[in-house]
């Protein structure tokens, strides 16, 4: 069972109830309840890749940029099905992005690539990605670190 408190009244939900709630939440565009939703999940299992997906989502959603990362890096973590750990990781890029962080976005990009199955997604994923690579500051390589300095 799965409790959602509002004020003073709790109500209580069958799992598969919470699950299609939470996604009812986010598409109608209550975050706050998905992430309720979500959490009291998570006290069902605390190893649910669906609740962190919905608490990832609601997040973003609240504008939480990296509460919704952390919780998409679960999703991606416990998540087993190649299409769920591909969005995991797709949600970490979009968030990582959003917080103005291009090295960890792109490091979540090539989570993404592992388990993309179609050439248009892996296209469009690589076009993302050269993106990302002209406006990241940062840029190494194995052989600029292990160079050795001129003498």
């Amino acid at each position: 069972m799965v409790s959602a408190q509002s004020g003073d009244a709790g109500t209580n939900f069958s799992l598969s109830q919470a699950r299609a709630l939470s996604a009812y939440a986010l598409q109608n565009d209550r975050p706050d309840l998905a992430l309720q939703l979500g959490k009291g999940l998570l006290k069902a299992d605390a190893r649910d890749p669906f609740a962190y997906f919905v608490i990832a989502q609601s997040y973003a959603a609240l504008g939480q940029n990296t509460q919704g990362r952390r919780a998409a890096a679960r999703a991606y973590r416990f998540a087993e099905a190649r299409p769920d750990r591909m969005r995991a990781a797709q949600l970490a890029a979009q968030l990582a992005f959003a917080e103005n962080r291009p090295s960890l976005t792109q490091v979540w990009l090539r989570r993404t690539a592992i388990h993309v199955d179609n050439p248009e997604d892996e296209a469009q994923l690589a076009r993302d990605y050269r993106a990302l690579r002209r406006i990241n500051p940062w840029s190494l390589s194995c052989a600029q670190i292990f160079a050795r300095p001129a003498t």
